[in-house]
């Protein structure tokens, strides 16, 4: 017998904003990440530099962040296909204890 996931008469709705628990689980990180992620964001907004993180907003409840926002840094910080250029590929090749 094939089970529906929600009961009948339950319907789905996605939120407009999560936690940083949840946008954890969104991003699969840890919070801690997120709560760096932010940290660092801060300082740089009042240094005048470009953030790295995760748009989010404060709002009464606390920190929240829009599932857009994840959804575009997830798109701006991935890799393709999880190809990254090997930063070994120039290293210069070891040399042993090679006696002429």
């Amino acid at each position: 017998m094939k089970r529906d996931a929600l009961p009948a008469g339950t319907v789905s709705i996605r939120p407009a904003l999560l936690s940083v628990k949840q946008a954890a689980l969104y991003l699969s990180c840890s919070s801690s990440f997120l709560n760096a992620r932010r940290a660092a964001d801060a300082a740089a907004l009042r240094e005048g530099r470009a953030t790295s993180g995760p748009a989010w907003s404060k709002v009464p409840q606390g920190i929240r962040y829009s599932t857009a926002a994840l959804d575009e840094w997830i798109a701006r910080t991935s890799i393709a296909f999880g190809i990254d250029e090997s930063k070994r590929h120039n290293a210069p090749e070891a040399t042993g204890s090679e006696t002429e």
